[in-house]
């Protein structure tokens, strides 16, 4: 939480209040006895009990308790509002456009699922942001959050111009689950001190566009050819006193012979298999 504002949805809060306990006071009788001695020898005067009663009250307080409701799984699996089903990758990018140049910026990318509040199901594949921010950091660590900053009040950034700056790939795992990811700045600044973003809120108009692409679904189509039998009859006529010799010439086809299918999947000459992720590296030395 920074001043005020929740910056990690994985942050839950929490109201409970507490009836405040009534003290109990126990008040004992108490029992006043006078008594009264004549001093005369014939008069006697009898002694007066006076007894308050007094009953000690308890205050009792009704407490209810609140049991809390998980909200029921989806039937389908969507990113951003998206239908996408397991094994997708799924790209969420954005654009930016400012009317003045920019000296600071500080931002989070968040992703996660929202049926579970966590990274349950989605993966981080892969990130980019625009290589010609100097003074750029960035942090992929934190589950379910990028960090991602840059100073430069010499060399300003130059976001005039509509483009690309930051786009995310997450890879879909798990189904039936409601999965999203969106990018917010906390700060962004231009040269002569306006403020496009500060603290979270948006104080300037400046662009900010969010494309989600999925995986265009895939329509099975069967092709059904019909086939006619064609019976062919040749009529053959039988002739008498004359015999014709027809030369015959033999002609061999020759049949293209394919190479066989491997029968194991090789990857520059390791053994792999379905699924599996290769990386190719070099590294050099001059």
């Amino acid at each position: 939480i920074d001043y005020g504002v929740i910056k990690d949805p994985d942050t839950s809060l929490r109201d409970e209040v507490i009836a405040e306990e009534e003290p109990t006071t126990a008040t004992t009788a108490t029992t006043a006895t006078t008594a009264t001695t004549a001093t005369t020898a014939t008069t006697a005067t009898t002694a007066t009990t006076a007894t308050t009663a007094t009953t000690a009250t308890t205050a009792t307080t009704a407490t209810t308790a609140t049991t809390a409701t998980t909200a029921p799984q989806p039937s389908k699996t969507t990113f951003n509002g998206k239908d996408v089903k397991v094994g997708d990758e799924v790209t969420v990018t954005y654009y930016i456009q400012t009317e003045k140049l920019c000296e600071d910026f500080q931002g989070y990318f968040y992703y996660g699922n929202k049926s579970t509040s966590d990274t349950t199901g989605i993966e981080l594949k892969s990130f980019y942001i625009r290589e010609d921010l100097p003074g750029l950091m960035c942090n992929t660590a934190p589950a379910g959050k990028i960090v991602f900053t840059g100073v430069s009040p010499l060399n300003p950034y130059d976001f005039k111009t509509k483009g690309k700056f930051i786009s995310a790939t997450f890879k879909i795992n798990e189904a039936n689950y409601d999965y999203y990811a969106n990018a917010v700045f906390e700060v962004l600044s231009a040269v002569d001190g306006t403020n496009y973003v500060n603290f979270g809120k948006i104080e300037n108009p400046f662009v900010w566009e969010e494309e989600t692409s999925v995986p265009t679904p895939t329509t099975a189509t069967t092709a059904t050819t019909a086939t006619t039998a064609t019976t062919a009859t040749t009529a053959t006529t039988a002739t008498t006193a004359t015999t014709a010799t027809t030369a015959t010439t033999a002609t061999t086809a020759t049949t293209a012979t394919t190479a066989p299918r491997p029968s194991k999947t090789t990857f520059n000459g390791k053994d792999v298999k379905v699924g599996d992720e290769v990386t190719v590296t070099y590294y050099i030395q001059t």
